[in-house]
């Protein structure tokens, strides 16, 4: 009898995850997911992101996580209580900003079209 991964999933061995190639933006840019890990930077310069949504919609349950790839070029989001539409729910309402190596992680819900933390790592 065979495993049905609509059920569960059992994995002997380690799990990987493909992080994307490193990607730069401007303050009017918003976040595509295209991996489950996505590094992200500001282009040049430190940015805040001011798109509306700041992250792209995704599907419903979907985790991703946001790694900063930089110290100089930083990437600061903004909750949805200090940027109206930014559909990014975070920890206390508090703005997160990515210097090198730094995390934060995000589930979608497509109920409510928003962007949910789930944890941030200031590294």
């Amino acid at each position: 009898i065979g495993v049905d991964p609509s059920v569960e999933l059992h994995v002997s061995g380690n799990v990987a995850c493909v992080p994307s190639q490193v990607q730069s933006y401007v303050t009017a840019n918003a976040i595509t997911v295209t991996n489950a890990i996505m590094r992200i930077q500001g282009t040049g310069n430190p940015i805040t992101l001011t798109s509306t949504p700041t992250i792209v919609a995704g599907t419903d349950g979907q985790i991703v996580t946001l790694q900063g790839d930089s110290d100089t070029n930083t990437i600061t989001l903004q909750d949805e209580s200090n940027l109206a539409g930014s559909k990014l729910q975070l920890s206390g309402g508090n703005d997160f900003t990515f210097g090198k190596g730094d995390t934060l992680t995000l589930t979608y819900d497509a109920g409510d079209t928003n962007w949910y933390e789930l944890s941030r790592s200031d590294n």
